[in-house]
């Protein structure tokens, strides 16, 4: 809750307050009018932009996390929340983390919250999300976040793990695949799959450093119309020049 506090962002479910009740602590937090992001997916068959949508919005709120400082864990559709206006929340902080590099930049000034903070080493999160370095005793980290959410969005577009991990398949045989680093490729029947593919290939890079510099490096790799902006700004432009016009013909008239 004390590093939760730094972050207020509109991608991600808000806590108001936290006590304890009885001996038991409590979060007091955002309502969110909607359903996790794995039911959204399975309530019915959803678009492509629709999905990229929504894994933006996700996407924007680790990435508020990671400017604060703070490492997820463990991000999965599960601990993302989709209200009934399709806008996405990411939630779930329990398992979050300082970074280790924001740790040493805090180590100087207050020593008693860096060791109440401290990276937790162990497996902590859930397997079939975790990066390959978490499984080799490494810390948590923004680039662990974003396998895990690469993660999400492989089989949220593809409906198959990257490294055919399934229910039953033993933890000992998914953490060679993952180490491995060898997606499995899908169909790519949809216009635009091809290219995510090789985006998302990227983000599921076994070595940290091969991934993208950060989450919205990813988001912008990701964007299936990168021109939109440019175009936007042209529609501006060109709105602008037709006010003006307008505005001079008028004047014209107004002292003709």
């Amino acid at each position: 809750a004390q590093a939760r506090a730094r972050l207020s962002d509109p991608h991600v479910v808000a806590v108001y307050d936290v006590g304890l009740h009885e001996g038991t602590g409590y979060l007091v937090m955002e309502y969110i009018d909607g359903q996790t992001l794995s039911g959204w997916l399975r309530q019915r068959p959803r678009a492509l932009p629709d999905i990229l949508a929504v894994f933006a919005d996700a996407g924007r709120g680790l990435a508020a996390a990671h400017d604060k400082g703070l490492v997820h864990r463990d991000f999965k559709p599960e601990n993302v929340l989709v209200g009934r206006d399709g806008r996405a929340k990411v939630t779930d902080f329990g398992l979050a983390r300082e970074s280790d590099s924001w740790l040493r930049e805090r180590q100087a000034d207050d020593q008693a919250s860096t060791e109440l903070f401290a990276p937790t080493r162990g497996l902590v999160g859930t397997p079939a999300y975790m990066a390959p370095e978490l499984f080799e005793g490494g810390a948590a980290s923004p680039a662990s976040d974003q396998y895990a959410f690469s993660v999400a969005l492989f089989v949220a577009l593809f409906d198959k793990h990257p490294f055919k991990a399934g229910e039953g398949i033993a933890l000992s045989e998914l953490v060679t695949r993952v180490r491995g680093g060898t997606l499995q490729r899908p169909a790519c029947s949809e216009a635009g799959h091809e290219r995510l593919f090789g985006v998302l290939e990227r983000g599921l890079a076994a070595a940290p450093a091969a991934r993208f510099d950060d989450v919205p490096q990813l988001l912008q790799a990701l964007d299936t119309d990168p021109g939109k902006r440019r175009r936007g700004w042209r529609i501006a432009v060109v709105a602008l020049l037709l006010v003006a016009a307008l505005a001079m013909v008028r004047l014209f008239r107004d002292f003709g």
